[in-house]
């Protein structure tokens, strides 16, 4: 049942409260309602089984829950309003909620003081923003490569990357003119490099024979050629030290260290001059004659071999004492000569008796009688001793080798 309230003043009870009552048929007031609500159509309303509250006392219990119910931390589940705050509390947890490693489970107020520490952390890695940042820190370094970058201006402080980039471009742009453009002129005098490969080009095109491939010589001798030297064409050297130079002119021994090499021959210096270079070369040392006693050859010039065969030739033997031959060498500073080869077996019979001196020789043969592993010096000579008067007639040769 619903209606609208009686015109104040409301009726009082015995005690003096008042009440709202319900009219009844003769407009008398019945007893008076014990709870009312406004309805949907905002008219106040008795409350009656017709009519109940909206909800009840024990419904909002419900709804509200027991203190001591359990925290419901899962969103999508049923429960109370209390056991819902205790969730929500324990995901947000406590403010002594120690920090969580990166990943693990725990409070947000846990995980806020992580995000916190991290933050700090990268902080303290980015340093702060002020003219001189806190030493190997991002914004240190960031600042330090752009101290090394330079600034963009006309004028870069010195020494930075942009400034040596300005400078290169200034090179680049004197080597750009330098060359020229592609359709620059054959230049006869100064100009861009274009311009004078251009020239050069067309030079060589005009002297060069293509038939042939070689260069074209065009001129005519009038007359016969001026007895003496005649210069055709000259190559200047110019050098403080001439010794440097191989000797010009006919091919010898000892030439004047002076002058441009014009021979093809190979040279090997001897230490005040130059010497031509040598191939397996031979020569005699001693010619045949019948002879009673010791004989030394003249002193020979090694110039580049490394070894020698001596040949010992004799045609008439007396069978008796017998001739020893040694390789002699001799030494540059007192003169004195010092023997080669150990004395080898003494020759009593006529025929041909070799002695080989080279690095590494070894072995005998029905002719090379000895072979001694040394190197032959520059000046050299042999020495054959009788070893006693009678005679012997003989020839010695050699056979420098390289």
């Amino acid at each position: 049942m619903a209606f609208e309230l009686p015109t104040l003043p409301f009726p009082k009870d015995a005690n003096g409260t008042p009440y709202i009552a319900s009219p009844d048929a003769s407009g008398k007031y019945t007893a008076a309602a014990g709870q009312w609500f406004k309805n949907a159509s905002n008219i106040w309303t008795p409350v009656s089984a017709a009519d109940p509250l909206p909800a009840t006392d024990t419904e909002l219990q419900n709804r509200l829950g027991a203190l001591l119910a359990a925290a419901v931390t899962d969103p999508t589940a049923s429960a109370s309003v209390i056991a819902t705050l205790k969730g929500i509390l324990t995901d947000l947890g406590q403010t002594t909620d120690a920090t969580v490693t990166a990943g693990a489970v725990g409070s947000l107020s846990a995980k806020i003081r992580r995000l916190s520490t991290d933050l700090d952390a990268l902080l303290t890695k980015l340093g702060e923003v002020q003219a001189s940042p806190t030493a190997n820190t991002l914004l240190d370094r960031l600042k330090v490569v752009a101290d090394r970058l330079g600034e963009i201006s006309a004028t870069p402080t010195a020494n930075t990357a942009l400034a040596r980039l300005k400078a290169l471009e200034g090179y680049l742009d004197g080597v750009e003119a330098s060359l020229g453009a592609t359709t620059d002129a054959a230049a006869t005098g100064d100009g861009s490099l274009i311009a004078i490969v251009k020239q050069l080009r067309a030079m060589i095109t005009d002297v060069w024979d293509s038939v042939n491939h070689r260069m074209k010589v065009d001129a005519t001798l009038t007359g016969s050629i001026p007895p003496g030297d005649n210069l055709i064409g000259a190559i200047k050297v110019s050098d403080t030290n001439a010794a440097e130079f191989a000797y010009v002119g006919t091919a010898g021994d000892g030439g004047d260290p002076i002058g441009m090499v014009t021979i093809d021959l190979l040279s090997g210096f001897n230490g005040s001059s130059w010497d031509r270079w040598r191939n397996n070369t031979e020569g005699i040392l001693l010619v045949s004659a019948a002879r009673t006693m010791a004989v030394s050859s003249p002193l020979q010039t090694n110039h580049n071999s490394r070894g020698v065969l001596v040949i010992l030739s004799v045609t008439a033997a007396s069978g008796t004492g017998g001739l020893t031959l040694n390789i002699v060498g001799r030494d540059p500073v007192s003169s004195t000569d010092y023997n080669l080869n150990v004395n080898p077996t003494a020759v009593t019979a006529i025929g041909i008796s070799v002695y080989a001196l080279y690095p590494n020789a070894s072995g005998t043969s029905i002719h090379v009688k000895q072979s001694t592993s040394l190197i032959l010096p520059r000046t050299w000579s042999i020495y054959v001793s009788h070893a006693d008067a009678s005679s012997y007639t003989y020839s010695v040769g050699y056979s420098l080798i390289v």
